[in-house]
């Protein structure tokens, strides 16, 4: 089967999306827009017409100091953000959250920024990554001298740390806070806003297609006060293409239409039937996890967890964005149909689980030794070896689980039996070494 005709099929037959809604193939827009930087279309990086107008409309929205249009996705923002503050703060070393996404170690490298890591908390039962409070934070600081904090948050499963004490911490040492919202765009339109910016961030990126009406490749790039636009565009240019897509540029004008209208209304409703649906899936015996007010992680019974429960939302006709040995990961929206949520509630009820849940954790994750910088690992001669042959050895390069896209191993760390476990465990069969 080619790629185009599993499309086709999947058009004509495929589940309820509950992923993201800029895959959910609902956002046709006219082929007809897609254009080059004709006279008078404006262009990207040094926007002063049509696209800088869209990009203000964002910045009364979102009440930022400076806000950038991006059509190559949160990767892009995370590339330009960590550029930007390298030019405005001086940055060298930036203590980060571990379940970051390896875009960040990628832009490290790429850099020559050095992350210095703080493990979140894991989720009690199920060991994924949890939030960074301030308190971690602060006991991190005082023993890590650094130029700025970089967190996650919501991370994929939707947990939220706590930003605004994390932002008081942050000032209290002079530091920027830097956060990757990548899947919280939609957080400032909730019935209370919790977005990054309102909360105290310097600077923060919001992935609008992971859960706003927007083209797949669609993101923003806010800073709080201290960058304006044409600098920000400046260290985003570094990295992005010269050809950005006006389609999905597009996607990101109507989508603020849709949140000048539409957004609070219906993400309150939203809320309010999610609300419901948590109510429901625990009578069934389900786990459900704390999260963000949009976001939808379970876990469904102790033989398999996730996986089982993601097999039979799949036989119910329901595709969930993620499934995992730890969880299930819906990501309804406002632009799901009434008849995809009752399809969904339904497959609910119906669930039964196992058994009783085991009390037992998930083994801690890995913490491995960093022996060299991102960037000296990933531009040293190299070698692919099988994953059986790797441990003590060196990582040239970051491999990732994709979702969530946090890495495994970042390229510089040794490789210890625990992470060659793991890496093992992951299905990853071979890795780049010193």
């Amino acid at each position: 089967m080619t790629l185009t005709q599993f499309l086709a099929q999947n058009k004509k037959s495929g589940p309820a999306r509950f992923y993201m809604p800029g895959h959910k193939g609902r956002f046709l827009l006219d082929g007809a827009y897609d254009i080059t930087e004709i006279t008078g279309a404006d262009s990207l990086y040094y926007a002063q017409g049509v696209i800088r107008k869209t990009e203000k409309r964002f910045e009364r929205l979102y009440g930022s100091g400076a806000t950038v249009l991006s059509a190559g996705g949160t990767t892009l923002c995370i590339q330009g953000m960590l550029a930007a503050a390298k030019r405005k703060y001086g940055l060298r070393r930036i203590l980060a959250a571990r379940n970051t996404h390896a875009t960040f170690v990628n832009a490290c490298a790429l850099l020559d920024l050095e992350p210095v890591w703080v493990y979140p908390k894991p989720y009690d039962r199920f060991g994924v990554s949890g939030a960074v409070s301030p308190e971690q934070l602060e006991q991190a600081l005082a023993e890590q001298a650094v130029d700025a904090v970089y967190l996650t948050s919501p991370d994929y499963f939707g947990t939220l740390s706590d930003i605004r004490g994390v932002a008081a911490v942050c000032k209290k040492h002079g530091l920027p806070l830097l956060v990757d919202n990548a899947h919280g765009a939609h957080l400032k339109f909730l019935p209370e806003d919790c977005h990054p910016l309102a909360q105290g961030a310097a600077l923060c990126c919001d992935g609008a297609h992971k859960t706003l009406p927007v083209l797949t490749g669609g993101a923003l790039l806010h800073a709080a006060e201290d960058f304006t636009a044409e600098e920000l565009k400046a260290a985003m240019a570094l990295f992005g293409s010269t050809s950005p897509s006006y389609l999905i540029m597009h996607s990101l004008d109507v989508c603020a239409d849709y949140l000048e209208t539409a957004a609070r209304m219906e993400f309150a409703a939203l809320v309010s039937r999610l609300d419901r649906l948590r109510k429901k899936a625990v009578k069934r015996g389900l786990f459900v996890f704390s999260s963000e007010p949009a976001r939808l992680s379970l876990a469904g019974a102790p033989k398999g967890y996730g996986g089982d429960l993601a097999a039979f939302l799949r036989a119910h006709g329901i595709e969930c964005d993620y499934a995992a040995a730890e969880a299930v990961v819906l990501m309804p929206t406002p632009f799901n149909s009434e008849a995809e949520f009752d399809q969904l509630e339904r497959a609910i009820e119906a669930f039964e689980p196992d058994g009783e849940y085991r009390a037992d954790r998930l083994e801690a994750p890995p913490q491995p030794e960093r022996v060299m910088t991102p960037r000296e690992a990933v531009f040293a001669p190299s070698e692919l070896l099988p994953a059986d042959k790797i441990c003590g050895r060196i990582a040239a390069e970051n491999r990732i689980l994709c979702p969530p896209g946090v890495a495994v191993v970042v390229a510089g760390e040794r490789i210890d039996e625990a992470c060659q476990k793991l890496l093992k465990k992951a299905g990853i069969s071979a890795l780049k070494v010193v």
